[in-house]
């Protein structure tokens, strides 16, 4: 890329993709969110609502007697041992009936069984038998929040990482570091190794810094004598390769920055847009 040789003055104009795109990193925010996105769909089925939300949590309840109206088999089992839907019957206090669900593991009701009823007071259609849950599988099932949780450690931490850079985008004063190590580090990406540069820098204070940035692109870092970089005027040590941004980048005729590439912002910002509007939806229905 050209020498970048002026830009604006903190804080600086930066477009909102290409802030966007660096909180939420490269590969491994990508990855946190994929995981996330995936592991909540098995949240969904075997863990929500029952085990996540009670059914007060959705507002005031009435309780009333019910009974059960039939029980059958599932293919599904926990712990070796059948799980049983119940589907039951009850009437609410303004006299309305309602057929309702719930799950047992090995325990079949007879119809007419009685058993109590809990009913959502705004929406009587919504309601939770007792013994029964709501839920096919137990509290056990829980053991699939791992996997988001998983994915939502690399979003924190990519996330964490992105915010810093995209403040030293905004506020940061422009410097240019020479390159004066290069050390292969023991990590690979798509089989190539990745190196730790290291680039020394002198403030506008006239005192030298130094700041590292971990790659396995050296074409990134090593087609200029020197690379163009940020640094916090308040805490100089802080700072950022601009050639190191998840995406490409320009600088615009005001001074600001922006992305050069749209197809490379879409493809990072892609996976958090499907799991936030997929799973946004899914919850508002509930």
């Amino acid at each position: 890329m050209a020498r970048v040789t002026h830009l604006a003055r903190p804080p600086r104009s930066v477009s909102l993709p290409l802030l966007l795109s660096t909180v939420v990193g490269g590969i491994l925010g990508v990855f946190g969110w994929v995981f996330f996105g995936f592991g909540m769909i098995f949240v969904w089925i075997f863990a929500a609502p029952a085990h996540l939300w009670s059914l007060e949590s959705y507002g005031p309840t009435e309780v009333v007697m019910g009974e059960a109206v039939r029980s059958r088999g599932t293919n599904a089992s926990e712990n070796e041992v059948e799980v049983v839907e119940v589907i039951y019957r009850y009437t609410t206090l303004d006299g309305d009936t309602f057929e309702g669900r719930g799950f047992t593991t090995g325990i079949y009701y007879d119809p007419q069984e009685p058993l109590e009823v809990r009913y959502l007071r705004r929406d009587p259609a919504r309601s939770a038998g007792s013994p029964l849950r709501d839920s096919m599988f137990g509290a056990g099932a829980l053991i699939v929040l791992v996997f988001p949780l998983f994915g939502l450690i690399f979003i924190v931490v990519s996330g964490f990482g992105g915010l810093k850079t995209a403040r030293l985008l905004i506020f940061g004063a422009l410097a240019h570091g020479r390159r004066i190590r290069r050390e292969e580090t023991s990590t690979r990406v798509n089989g190539k190794p990745v190196y730790k540069y290291t680039f020394e820098f002198r403030s506008a204070g006239g005192a030298t810094y130094q700041c590292e940035y971990r790659t396995n692109r050296a074409d990134k870092v090593e087609d200029e004598a020197e690379e163009a970089l940020l640094y916090d005027p308040r805490r100089p040590e802080r700072a950022t390769v601009l050639d190191g941004l998840v995406v490409k980048w320009r600088v615009t005729p005001s001074g600001g920055l922006e992305s050069a590439s749209a197809f490379a912002v879409i493809s990072l910002l892609l996976a958090p847009g499907i799991t936030i509007v997929g799973h946004g939806l899914y919850w508002l229905s509930l």
